[in-house]
């Protein structure tokens, strides 16, 4: 089933906007990363899809019907919660049972659903233990078993993994995404975590003060960010103030071309992502010797730095290198690279892309 949003708000006081206006679409058998901060209005756009919360104005379809105004127990929607909120008292095949008795399935078909969905999450043979007996990825793949349970058209997660250590968190995004394209349900996760939102969704919402700043493939957001939002927030990025003069954006010895207009004296964001710094040993290359990234022949792409701190990240290493001037930028640099400069070893650097903004 798709999910249709038309000018979606949700006013908790007056004046205090959650979600502000709010309109997209996703297709039928999507799945949908909604990316942002804490607080950006994530997880209430996602109560109200669920009929959970009650929209202040707008209109939400499922299926190509208005449910508005529909009760959750009928608009087909399964929820899973970020802390499972299963029923301890009862077993496994119980809390999978529990809305398919409810909706009062023949005793007989709530065996075989439930016997499907425990082989579908991996756990057949665990029908009889309790919650308190499940490790917290097993608890997980239970709550998404009994929100597949009555057949919905739609599944709604919000923040599925935050509660499981990191290795188990990995192990169940790939189960998760799997078993989506198993069942072919449309689905919308909320989330914070952007490596987990870029792993599995075909398109990905970023969610920024209730209100999207952008909605495309991952890909889409990563190399064109619509906005100084989505670039500061997607990826790991320097964000650095510099004083606009002559067309460039001066962040010590360094000068690159403005990307936008601005006033000489004006300050401006610059904006740079660790993995668009190249950092060399001396004496391997001195400041002005490579060619131009820019177009401008008189602007230094390639200037001196010294490292401050080196963190060990594996195959890919973080540099702190600091400019002349005090400015400090994160470098992501080849071990190799890394293992060749130490803290206050002198390094050459040089800006591959970047972007600037008004303040």
């Amino acid at each position: 089933m798709s999910i249709e949003v038309r000018n979606l708000v949700k006013q908790f006081t007056p004046g205090l906007a959650a979600v502000r206006g709010v309109t997209f679409r996703v297709e039928a058998g999507e799945m949908v990363g909604l990316l942002g901060p804490s607080g950006s209005g994530k997880t209430t756009l996602l109560r109200m899809i669920a009929g959970l919360e009650a929209p202040t104005s707008g209109v939400i379809f499922i299926g190509g019907r208005d449910v508005t105004r529909t009760p959750p127990q009928r608009r087909g929607v399964g929820v899973v919660f970020q802390h499972y909120a299963l029923f301890q008292h009862m077993t496994v095949f119980d809390n999978i049972a529990f809305g398919l008795k409810v909706k009062r399935w023949p005793k007989s078909r709530v065996r075989e659903r439930v016997a499907e969905l425990l082989a579908l999450v991996r756990l057949t043979g665990f029908e009889h233990r309790h919650p308190a007996e499940l490790s917290g990825g097993q608890a997980q793949r239970v709550a998404l078993a009994r929100a597949l349970a009555p057949e919905p058209g739609v599944l709604l997660l919000d923040e599925p993994f935050a509660a499981v250590d990191t290795k188990i968190r990995k192990e169940l995004r790939e189960w998760v995404r799997r078993v989506h394209e198993e069942v072919g349900i449309t689905s919308i996760f909320v989330t914070h975590d952007q490596e987990e939102a870029f792993e599995l969704a075909d398109r990905v919402m970023v969610f920024h003060d209730g209100q999207i700043e952008q909605f495309g493939p991952p890909q889409q957001l990563w190399q064109a960010p619509a906005t100084s939002f989505v670039a500061s927030f997607v990826g790991d990025v320097n964000e650095v103030e510099a004083e606009a003069a002559g067309g460039f954006a001066k962040l010590g010895t360094l000068r690159l071309p403005l990307r936008h207009p601005a006033r000489d004296g004006q300050r401006v964001k610059v904006l740079i992502r660790t993995t668009d710094i190249s950092v060399s040993p001396h004496p391997q290359g001195a400041a002005g010797q490579a060619p131009p990234v820019s177009g401008a022949p008189d602007v230094p792409d390639v200037v001196d730095a010294r490292v401050r701190r080196r963190v060990w990240k594996g195959a890919a290493d973080v540099l702190y290198v600091e400019l002349a001037g005090g400015v400090v930028l994160r470098a992501v640099v080849p071990r190799e690279v890394a293992l060749q400069v130490s803290p206050g070893a002198p390094v050459s650097l040089r800006i591959l892309d970047y972007r600037t903004d008004p303040l």
